[in-house]
């Protein structure tokens, strides 16, 4: 939300935060247009110009089946590059057709599915604590040339991954527009 408002100062945002249905990574296809639907309902009565869905879950999921509404969406989606890479992110993102591409298109990238880490951090962020990585144990660090996070919430983790990943450079995800 800050990087659109300072990229676009002249406009008015509404920011709707879903702590009801979190954690989506584990949730069926269906819960999630069900989600993503109810999202869309609630903003559309804003008027807006364009509507975010800033979750990489929702975004490979069910983003598609939304590209015939009236009000264009945007969404985000993990990133890979050349080089041998892991992609970090949850359940349903693993089992995306959107990452199944992505790992034919770039044949070196790892996915390491996070069972839990969205979840731990919606508890530090709002009751504080600290995050346990211990589902990284099995991973060998030292072969990554990156590493993608391929979940909005584990930008929030993006200094502690870097502690694990020393010298391993983190790319951000992309944004897509469906019209």
């Amino acid at each position: 939300l800050k990087s659109l408002q300072n990229r676009f100062p002249s406009e008015n945002f509404v920011y709707f935060a879903d702590y009801d249905n979190l954690p989506y990574g584990d949730k069926t296809t269906e819960q999630l247009f069900q989600i993503a639907d109810d999202i869309y309902q609630r903003a559309k009565v804003f008027s807006p110009k364009l509507i975010v869905f800033a979750c990489n879950t929702l975004s490979t999921t069910v983003l598609p089946y939304f590209a015939q509404k009236p009000i264009s969406i945007i969404g985000v989606y993990p990133k890979a590059i050349d080089g041998n890479g892991v992609l970090l992110c949850t359940k349903r993102t693993a089992s995306s057709k959107y990452v199944e591409d992505l790992k034919r298109k770039f044949k070196a990238l790892e996915v390491v599915e996070m069972k839990d880490l969205a979840s731990q951090i919606e508890r530090v962020a709002r009751f504080g604590g600290d995050i346990d990585l211990s589902e990284l144990k099995n991973v060998r660090f030292e072969k990554y040339d990156y590493l993608s996070l391929g979940c909005t919430h584990y930008a929030f983790a993006k200094k502690r991954l870097g502690q694990i990943f020393k010298n391993t450079p983190i790319v951000s995800g992309e944004d897509k527009t469906f019209e």
